[in-house]
């Protein structure tokens, strides 16, 4: 366990979640939750521990320490037709993973929250974590990964579906590429030809 809490403590410091402060006087401070989990493997043997540190967004205020939450989703008919066209196209699919994807996008509100126990330093009390990133347990947190997401994907040249904001769409002379966005993943196929679905999960055809 000590081991899964320094590997989630290293991955957080890493993206720079958060800044420590001293937090100004009558501000909310939503507290940290902790979450550990043991994934086991086909006979029920323990192959890893996982530790999760998340935010308190059930104490959140809205104006307060947030705004807007809606986070534009695949809808399941866009899904099924997308399914079917690579079924009948016979193109591949593969699978990767998006580690620590709401991690990406910056928080563009201010949010103050209690540090992890055993965090903070001797000499350190009444200091609060100031979030900078959206991480997992903010009520804002799917939105910002999704806008911070469909930038990314503007850039290089994708459009967003005037039919459905989860779809983006790029084509050229010798490719069409068309990605439907879920949460914090993506599908996508092989050259000339691609359909790709983002999902909690990243697969790829």
């Amino acid at each position: 366990m000590a081991a899964a809490w320094d590997k989630e403590i290293s991955r957080l410091d890493g993206a720079r979640t958060w800044e420590l402060i001293k937090p100004p006087k009558g501000i909310p401070i939503i507290p940290c939750n902790e979450v550990f989990k043991e994934k086991t493997g086909p006979d029920g043997s323990i192959v890893e521990c996982r530790y999760r540190i998340v935010a308190g967004g059930h104490k959140q205020k809205k104006g307060v320490n947030y705004d807007e939450t809606f986070s534009s989703a695949a809808k399941m008919p866009t899904v099924r037709v997308m399914l079917a066209d690579t079924a009948q196209r016979d193109l591949e699919i593969h699978q990767i993973d998006i580690k620590s994807a709401y991690l990406n996008a910056p928080l563009e509100e201010v949010v103050y929250m209690h540090p992890p126990k055993r965090y903070l330093k001797p000499g350190q009390e009444g200091i609060v974590c100031r979030l900078l990133k959206c991480l997992y347990g903010l009520k804002q947190a799917g939105r910002g990964w999704y806008q911070e997401m469909s930038g990314v994907f503007e850039q290089i040249g994708f459009s967003k579906s005037g039919v459905n904001h989860s779809l983006f769409v790029r084509r050229s002379e010798t490719e069409q590429t068309a990605v439907a966005v879920a949460t914090d993943g993506y599908r996508q196929p092989p050259p000339k030809c691609r359909v790709g679905f983002i999902t909690p999960t990243c697969l790829i055809w």
